[in-house]
């Protein structure tokens, strides 16, 4: 399995009630949740992909494994589909629909 399909299973185990729409210009699978402000999203490029939220900048950073300095959107790169860091994502996207 990919890292897309990975990332998909794992944002489907963890936000189970997010609506996935594919945005193929940006080259991204997108979810909703009831709260509109809510946007998970995971980014797909041919060799890496990323775990984002748009409201991650609340997120704790402490894990070391969060990535983005501006004021809102915090992301996961991940390069290979056998070294996601779960637990990190998991915490991302709870947070991400909280």
């Amino acid at each position: 399995m990919d890292i897309a399909e990975r990332l998909r299973v794992l944002v489907r185990e963890t936000v189970p009630e997010a609506d996935e729409r594919a945005y193929t210009g940006w080259h991204a699978i997108g979810y909703r949740t009831p709260r509109p402000a809510a946007s998970p999203a995971s980014s797909l490029a041919t060799s890496t992909a990323t775990c984002c939220s748009s409201t991650g900048s609340g997120c704790p950073t402490s894990t070391g494994v969060l990535e983005g300095e501006g004021t809102q959107t915090r992301y996961i790169r991940i390069w290979d589909p056998d070294e996601i860091p779960h637990e990190a994502a998991r915490r991302l996207l709870r947070e991400a629909v909280a």
